[in-house]
């Protein structure tokens, strides 16, 4: 497979000297990697898995942009291997996507609302997967099984004046995190730390240590009358041109959120152990804490400190392994890392060698696109709809959170995949009464 991958000539132009290098040139190509958690059962397997001997392998894409060009080379890499090799795809198989801001870790201060975004949906974009990914031991759902779910709300243990500085926010005439990790010493701990003090919201600047100034309260700010609303009405239709208006086409009904029970989980946790040992334990329902909601988990992480923080709060909490949403890059020893890793990884796509390798991936980066460039209130409401999906059938699904997301061809694309895949995962859809 890396013979013929390096046949087609497909190698990104990525900068592999200096800074560049040291964070990106471990993902410069395209590479294959053999994967022992892949492999068929044991026993009762089809004749296609007895006629011949497979190999688990894992397919690693270098770093690709957010760009057409990218989706459309894994495309074109599914398809070069699937003509060249027999390629079969089974229950213990996964796709992870990497989410990364290039060169930089994403600041905290747009980490909390990427976290929180995710923390929100997890509900919803857990329906566009087999409903085993739920009970895999390699993905476990962030709202019953991390640190935040167990409500451990305490920072990490191993917080310092560095960890503050190298996992701070970031504000605006400042360096970018890059730069601390490359220029950290007590004098900028601490002159970082008396930027942070209460009522200080200046910029920290090298050369100024101290030199920070209390901000005194501003006077009332005079509100504006509000406009005229621009909300669809009689008086005032939706203009058809509108592509946010026109794109939000349903083929389907919504679907009702499934809500498994214990019995439940420990039929899908039957279906995957012949895979190996891929499935959490719920013989005991103490193993599966009760989700706190989603204005509860959004209000910890909005609150939280610091990535750090943030990557704590999320961390499975008593496990070895990464959540089904992996922050697990912005833990204490990879932010003390200047070349350690940046990106956050949605771990709970189930394998895949068809065209929704491509659209999940963009809505993956959708997801942290709209979380980080939606105006406040277009991110609350999305919270709060979602906060709604959790006791209301009906009201909002994972197809209306796509829309919000501003991701339509990608909503079309998860409507046919609802529609196939229905009967098989147990979906239903609402029927108002």
């Amino acid at each position: 497979m890396k013979r013929l991958l390096a046949k087609h000539g497909l190698r990104p132009k990525i900068r592999t000297e200096g800074f560049d290098g040291a964070i990106l040139g471990t993902y410069t190509k395209w590479d294959v990697k053999h994967e022992s958690a892949i492999r068929e059962p044991c026993v009762d397997s089809e004749d296609i898995v007895r006629q011949f001997q497979w190999l688990g392998v894992e397919i690693i894409t270098p770093v690709l942009l957010d760009h057409p060009d990218s989706f459309e080379t894994i495309h074109y890499v599914r398809e070069l291997i699937k003509t060249n090799f027999r390629i079969r795809v089974n229950r213990s198989c996964s796709y992870h996507v990497h989410v990364g801001n290039g060169l930089e870790r994403f600041p905290s201060g747009l980490l909390k609302r990427i976290a929180s975004l995710v923390w929100a949906t997890e509900h919803l974009m857990v329906t566009l997967q087999k409903p085993e990914r739920q009970v895999n031991i390699y993905c476990p759902s962030l709202r019953h099984c991390s640190n935040l779910a167990k409500g451990d709300l305490s920072d990490h243990p191993d917080m310092d004046a560095r960890s503050r500085f190298l996992a701070g926010d970031t504000r605006f005439g400042e360096e970018p995190i890059s730069w601390r990790s490359q220029h950290c010493s007590q004098r900028n701990d601490e002159a970082f730390a008396k930027t942070r003090q209460e009522g200080h919201f200046e910029p920290f600047q090298v050369g100024k240590p101290g030199s920070a100034k209390k901000v005194e309260p501003n006077k009332p700010i005079q509100v504006p009358e509000p406009a005229e609303s621009s909300e669809p009405t009689e008086a005032n239709p939706a203009d058809p041109s509108d592509p946010n208006v026109t794109a939000r086409v349903r083929t389907i009904p919504r679907i009702v959120l499934p809500r498994y029970t214990l019995q439940q989980r420990r039929e899908m946790r039957k279906g995957v152990q012949p895979y190996g040992k891929v499935s959490l334990d719920y013989d005991d329902e103490d193993d599966r804490t009760a989700d706190p909601g989603v204005l509860e988990g959004v209000r910890h992480l909005l609150n939280a400190t610091s990535s750090i923080h943030i990557s704590h709060l999320l961390f499975p909490f008593g496990l070895w392994t990464r959540a089904m949403t992996n922050f697990n890059a912005y833990r204490i020893k990879e932010i003390k890392n200047p070349f350690g890793r940046r990106t956050i990884e949605f771990r709970s796509g189930g394998g895949t060698f068809g065209p929704w390798a491509e659209t999940w991936a963009k809505i993956c980066v959708g997801l942290v696109r709209f979380a980080i460039d939606a105006r406040p209130d277009e991110f609350m409401d999305v919270v709060v709809k979602c906060d709604r999906s959790t006791t209301e059938d009906g009201v909002y699904d994972v197809i209306d959170l796509l829309f919000d997301l501003g991701l339509f061809t990608e909503a079309a694309v998860a409507q046919e995949r609802i529609l196939e895949h229905k009967a098989e995962w147990g979906l239903e859809y609402y029927e108002p009464k």
